[in-house]
């Protein structure tokens, strides 16, 4: 691999996004005014090169990144949002083939790490060899995000 650091591939709902039952309203979009971002997850990503990815319409791009900005004072590296009206798993895969892995590198020559709340896009990310976690597993364990395996617990005795 070329990469040291892994570069952060972060979901927007339900990762990054602290309040996404409150933003989603399923069958009629999204109430970005309202949304909160999780303030620590986006301390340990400082950096980190991340890119993100959602299945969130490109039609709230320009809001949600605002939003994300006012919010927070930070913006991700490179955002993508979902321009075809299809499911994540299938979203994000398309993603990955056209934009992400054309310009950073495919998984044998470029590290990944991704932060995803979705089990079938989790899926789809390991069938890249792209490890997967969940917000909640690197909260307390910040060392998740270099990527590789976790040392061991030294035995107390």
């Amino acid at each position: 691999m070329t990469t040291k650091k892994p570069i952060i591939l972060l979901d927007l709902n339900y990762t990054l996004a602290d309040n996404s039952r409150e933003v989603v309203i399923y069958g009629r979009g999204y109430n970005v005014a309202i949304e909160r971002y999780r303030t620590w997850l986006i301390e340990m990503l400082r950096g980190f090169y991340v890119i993100l990815i959602t299945v969130r319409p490109e039609r709230y791009r320009e809001a949600t990144l605002a939003r994300i900005k006012a919010q927070t004072g930070w913006q991700p590296d490179e955002a993508y949002f979902n321009e075809w009206g299809t499911r994540a798993p299938e979203t994000k895969a398309r993603i990955l083939a056209t934009k992400v892995f054309l310009h950073h590198g495919s998984p044998d020559r470029t590290a990944y790490l991704a932060l995803e709340s979705n089990d079938a896009t989790a899926a789809m990310y390991a069938t890249h060899g792209i490890p997967r976690f969940r917000a909640k597993d690197i909260r307390g364990r910040p060392e998740l995000l270099r990527g590789g395996p976790v040392p061991e617990q030294s035995p107390l005795f």
